[in-house]
C-alpha cells in the first residue's frame, strides 16, 4: 500500500489539501514516504465559485429562451394571421431578446474587468454632465411613477475619473433607485471629502432587509424575483463594485424596509 505513488484531495473543515505521498527507496528497499501537503483551498473555492457562476447563467438565460421557444412555437403551429395578435407575440419576442442580450452583455463586462490585465482610464470629468445625463434617460419612468429625482452637486471643479466606469456606475445605481421606488424622491450627491470623491444616491424605495444586505453585490442575486425577471440581470451592482474596486474605492449601503436605500461611493483621487 505505501510502495506506490498516489495523489488526492481531502478537505478538513473548510481547508482543501491535495496530497501526494510516493516511495522512498534505499538499494531499492522500501525506506519510507515522502508525503506533500498543498493547501488548494483558494482554487477549490475558485472552481466551485465558477460552477455556481455558470449555473446562476444557465438558470437567468433560460427563462427568456423558453418564453422565446413557446412563442415561436404558437406562432408556428397556430399560423397566426391577425394582425394585432401577430404583433403582439412579436413585442414579446423582441422583449426577450432584449433581455437575454443585455444579461449576455453583462456578462461580458463583468468576464472583462476580472481580467488581470484590465486598467482604468481616468481623464478630467464633468461628472455633473455624466449625472444629468443619466437623469434625462430615467426621468420617463420616473415621472410615470410619481418619482422626483433631485440632483445636489458640492464639486465646482472637474475630477479625474474614467468616464465609461462612472456613466455604468450612474446608470446602474439610478435604475435600481427607479425599479425599487414606487413614488417619492430619489437624490444623488456628489462631493469631495478631503481628496476623495464621493456619490451617494438614496431613494425612498422598497428597502433591503437587513439579512439580504450582505448578499446584496453577490452575482445574480435577486432581492425581489418578480421585478428583477424583466427589468434587469443581476449583475449591475456587481459591475458597479467591481468598477469602484478597480477606481480603488469601496461602496456601502444603508437600507430599510419600506424606508429606502441609500448607496455610497467613495474614489480616492490620487489614485
Amino acid at each position: 500500500m505505501f510502495q506506490k505513488k498516489c495523489n488526492t484531495i481531502l478537505c478538513n473543515n473548510t481547508k482543501y489539501y491535495q496530497i501526494d505521498t510516493a516511495p522512498l527507496y534505499d538499494n531499492e528497499v522500501f525506506n519510507g514516504e515522502l508525503i506533500l501537503f498543498t493547501d488548494v483551498t483558494q482554487i477549490k473555492e475558485v472552481e466551485q465559485s465558477q460552477k455556481q457562476f455558470f449555473s446562476n447563467i444557465s438558470k437567468e438565460l433560460k427563462s427568456p429562451m423558453s418564453i422565446i421557444i413557446d412563442t415561436v412555437e404558437k406562432v408556428e403551429q397556430d399560423k397566426i394571421k391577425d394582425n394585432d395578435t401577430f404583433n403582439a407575440f412579436m413585442v414579446i419576442l423582441l422583449k426577450e431578446s432584449y433581455h437575454m442580450q443585455n444579461i449576455i452583455d453583462d456578462i461580458l463586462e463583468l468576464s472583462r474587468l476580472d481580467q488581470p490585465q484590465v486598467r482604468i482610464h481616468p481623464t478630467t470629468i464633468g461628472i455633473e454632465d455624466i449625472i444629468k445625463e443619466s437623469i434625462i434617460t430615467f426621468e420617463p419612468m420616473a415621472r410615470e411613477k410619481h418619482i422626483s429625482i433631485i440632483y445636489q452637486n458640492f464639486i465646482k471643479d472637474e475630477i479625474a475619473l474614467d468616464a465609461t466606469c462612472m456613466k455604468t456606475i450612474i446608470s446602474n445605481l439610478v435604475s435600481n433607485a427607479v425599479t425599487f421606488s414606487n413614488e417619492g424622491v430619489i437624490t444623488i450627491k456628489t462631493k469631495k471629502n478631503d481628496n476623495d470623491f464621493v456619490l451617494i444616491v438614496q431613494d425612498e424605495g422598497i428597502g433591503i432587509a437587513q439579512n439580504y444586505i450582505p448578499f446584496i453585490f453577490d452575482r445574480f442575486f435577486q432581492i425581489n424575483s418578480s421585478k428583477r425577471k424583466n427589468d434587469g440581470t443581476g449583475l449591475g451592482l456587481s459591475i458597479v463594485k467591481r468598477m469602484v474596486e478597480l477606481h480603488g474605492g469601496d461602496i456601502k449601503i444603508e437600507s430599510e424596509v419600506n424606508i429606502g436605500s441609500t448607496f455610497t461611493i467613495t474614489i480616492p483621487l490620487n489614485h
